[in-house]
This record gives structure tokens, sequence and C-alpha cells, in this order.
């Protein structure tokens, strides 16, 4: 099997259009990253995104749930300003 890091489309968006022009880049590619973490050693035991995977990211993150809502309004807001 072929593994291709960035495996999770939400992360090669991230580094896609990360381009740090704003101050709001800059604060939230740090965030981004523990979240992406978070959920990517999370695959390494849970293999769906069920309650048992999300109980783990929250072990591993305990603001998991709060960094995953604010980088979808992030990466919301940015596409529509784009």
């Amino acid at each position: 099997m072929d593994y291709q890091w960035p495996s999770s489309p939400f992360l090669r968006n991230l580094m896609d259009c990360h381009q740090f022009s704003d101050s709001l880049s800059l604060l939230t590619f740090p965030l981004s990253i523990s979240l992406e973490l978070a959920c990517q050693m999370a695959h390494l035991k849970e293999k769906d995104h069920d309650k048992a995977f999300y109980q783990l990211c929250c072990h591993m993150e305990p603001d998991y749930h709060q960094l995953e809502f604010d980088m979808r309004v992030w990466l919301t807001w940015r596409e529509r300003r784009a």
C-alpha cells in the first residue's frame, strides 16, 4: 500500500492554501498542525471517525472539538474571501 503524506484532504488543502499573507494565517497554522497530528495518530488505532476515534483525539488534544470547529470556520471564511 502506497502511503503519501499528507493523507488527509484537510491537510493537503491547508498546505496548498497557507500563504501566511495575514496574521490570521500565522495564528491558525500551529493549531492546524496540532489538530491534524491528533487526527492522524488516532487513525493509527481507529479507522473510522466514530465515537472511539473522537474520544482518542480528545485524549491527545483536549481542545480537539473546538480546534476542529475553528478550523472549519476559518477555511469557510478563506474560501468565501477568495
